[in-house]
Order: structure tokens, then sequence, then C-alpha cells
């Protein structure tokens, strides 16, 4: 109690000392709205301003609710200021291949996942044109990588791999280095990373040893109910292509997933690839399978993607071919539906699809213009 009257008697002593200081209201409301326009996005619902309203106007009803002051919102000038970066590393998204080969004279100065990233983006550049392997600062940025092959994560790795099949190197000794890291890799690789390693690795024969692929066949049974349709469709277009198919990895594996879920397939736009395999398989009296295949075709036939209609269509033509006895599953008429939706979008339904809402409208008014042309044509005549 005793400090707050020394605090009011204080400002008294002040008061009297240097005398009162008279504000207006007008002075107040001055400082307020420069003290508002300081902070607009906190304060802008307290700028006012009067209303006026016109009631010699007709359009005004009455009884009207007349407000004496309307609520102004203060809207700074719009700055367009560039968005500050929040690192330092280069976006050879946005770069030309000669920026790209500009940067790697100056290796040093690079990350691993910028070198990584400008081959990757190369490779899309060049599409083919040139062998850019042979280019001298091409070649360093790839001996670059690969001296720091062991130090990468998984998912450069992959990368680094991919980079190397692009570019056509197939030294034997250097994927004898991507191999022995692979083992390491093998027990915490992720599906998504397996599938393409499966690809990478045996692709190509020289590229690993029998016994690797070997290894990487027995583990796709542990990634399988996380990998992509199209990872599983290649990873059994390898297992067929090296011999390494098994009763287990049939019976117990593939034949379950096509059987339950093969219209998962489709939609992931591995059905051709995974017709082809069981044809060039020859699995024609696999009774527990086939009519299974045939009858989730024939339920998901409006949901096939478009451009998957045609080669759906040759694949299962092939197979009534090779496998006379599959008439029984009406084959035959499941490849003339999705044939005959085939033709309809290779000719109106595709051409339909690539017109803009603004050239459908002229061509429908040309074409009314021309009707119209020939009734006229018609009715001169007849007069």
């Amino acid at each position: 109690m005793q400090t707050l009257l020394k605090s009011y008697s204080q400002l008294w002593v002040n008061q009297i000392k240097y005398g009162f200081r008279h504000v207006s209201i007008r002075s107040k409301t001055n400082s307020r709205h420069q003290y508002y326009a300081t902070k607009p996005q906190q304060y802008q619902k307290f700028y006012e301003m009067k209303k006026k309203y016109d009631f010699k106007n007709d359009d005004l009803t009455f009884p009207i609710n007349i407000p004496l002051k309307q609520r102004y919102a203060y809207r700074p000038q719009r700055q367009f200021n560039k968005a500050t970066p929040q690192n330092d590393y280069l976006n050879t998204e946005v770069m030309s291949g000669n920026e790209i080969l500009l940067y790697f004279e100056q290796l040093d100065n690079l990350r691993i996942n910028e070198i990584l990233n400008g081959l990757e983006r190369l490779h899309k550049y060049n599409k083919g044109q040139f062998n850019l392997a042979e280019h001298p600062w091409v070649k360093a940025a790839l001996d670059k990588v690969f001296e720091e092959h062991n130090h990468l994560t998984k998912i450069q790795f992959i990368q680094l791999l991919n980079i190397y099949s692009n570019y056509g190197i197939e030294t034997p000794e250097v994927w004898a280095k991507f191999q022995e890291r692979m083992i390491k890799l093998l027990p915490n690789i992720p599906a998504k990373l397996f599938g393409e390693c499966v690809r990478l690795f045996m692709e190509k024969s020289e590229r690993s040893t029998d016994e690797f692929k070997k290894d990487l066949s027995l583990v796709i049974p542990v990634h399988l109910t996380k990998m992509s349709p199209q990872a599983i469709a290649t990873a059994f277009e390898m297992v067929y292509k090296h011999n390494l198919m098994t009763e287990y990895l049939f019976f117990d594996h593939l034949h379950l997933i096509l059987r339950n879920r093969f219209k998962w397939f489709i939609k992931g736009k591995a059905c051709p690839l995974m017709l082809r395999l069981l044809r060039e398989a020859n699995f024609e009296t696999c009774e527990f399978l086939w009519p299974e295949v045939y009858k989730q075709l024939e339920a998901e036939l409006d949901r096939i993607p478009n451009d998957q209609c045609a080669p759906i269509r040759n694949e299962l033509v092939k197979i009534g071919e090779a496998f006379p006895s599959h008439q029984q599953y009406n084959n035959i008429i499941i490849a003339k539906k999705i044939g005959a939706r085939a033709t309809w979008e290779a000719t109106l339904g595709g051409q339909a699809r690539k017109l803009s809402l603004v050239e459908i409208v002229k061509n429908d008014i040309l074409y009314y213009k021309e009707k119209q042309k020939l009734q006229r044509g018609q009715s001169q005549q007849s007069v």
C-alpha cells in the first residue's frame, strides 16, 4: 500500500512540476492511427472512415440501418520480394546442360548429391546423342562419385547404379565393387529400392555373379507385399530370364498375388508384362490361376488405363493362339471388348481428349454452318 501511495504521489509531483499537458481528442486519434499504421495486420479493424449515403438515390429501401462509420482495412503496398533460398544447394532442374558441365569443371566445390543430380540431369538432356562418359569433366565426376560409393546413403547408391547403367559403363571391376556394397545393404534396404536393385543387377548377366542373382531372387518374397506392381513384374521377369524360378517362388508367392491382386497389376500398368511372363513360362494348365485372372480382367474392363488397352488386347490374342484350351474362359470375347475400347481410344476418343474445349466448340460451329449450307442448297433446288 505504501509503495502504491508513493507512486501516486510521485505522479502528482511530476504533474505539478512540469504542468498539466492538454491533449486533444484529435491528436490522440492521430497518434493512435500512426501507431496502428506500423502494425497493419494486427490493427486493421480499427481503421475507420465515414460512409456517405446518397439519399436522393432511388435504390435505397427504408427502413435502413445507417452506420455512421465504416471499417476500413489498411492494405499496404504489395512487395514482390524474391524468396531467399533455405540452402545453397545447386538446383540442377533449372540449369541447362552447359551450365551443369561448367559446374563439373570445379568438382572440389560440389557436394556428392549435387554431382549425382547433375549427372542424372545431363543424361536426360543428352537423349543418347553423345557418349558423355568420354567427356573429361563428366568422367572426372563419375570417378569421384565412384570413390565415395561406400559412404553414400541407400537412395544415393541406387541413384549411382542408375547413372552408371544409363551412361553404359559395364566395367566388371566397377560392378564387382557395387555388388560388394549391395551385399552389405541388402538386409536393411527398403522395398521401393529393392525392386530397382533387382532390375539393375539382373538386367545384364555381366553385372553380377550367379550366386548373387540367386540370393536376390530368394529375398524377393520378403519385400513382395510392399513393392509396386511394375517392380514385381520386372523382378519376376528377371527371375524367368535367368531360370531362377522355383516352386517356392511360384506356388507360395507369385500365384497368390496374381489370384488375389491381379486388378492391382491392371491399375499399375504392369498387366501386359505379367501376361507375357505367364505365356512365355508356358503355364497353360494352371486351373487355379487362369480363371481368376480372366474373371478380374472382365470385372476391371472399364477401369483399364487408356494406354494399356491395346497392349493387353495383343497379349490376350497371343495367349489364345498359344493356349487353345483357354477358349473355355471366354478369353477371345474379353480380348474383343478390350480391342473395341482400344480402337475407340486410338480414333475418336483419343482425338477428343487431345482437343481443348475451345477447339471442340469451334468444330461444332463449323459442322452446323456446313449443315445449314446443305439445307439452304436443298431448299433452293426444290424451289
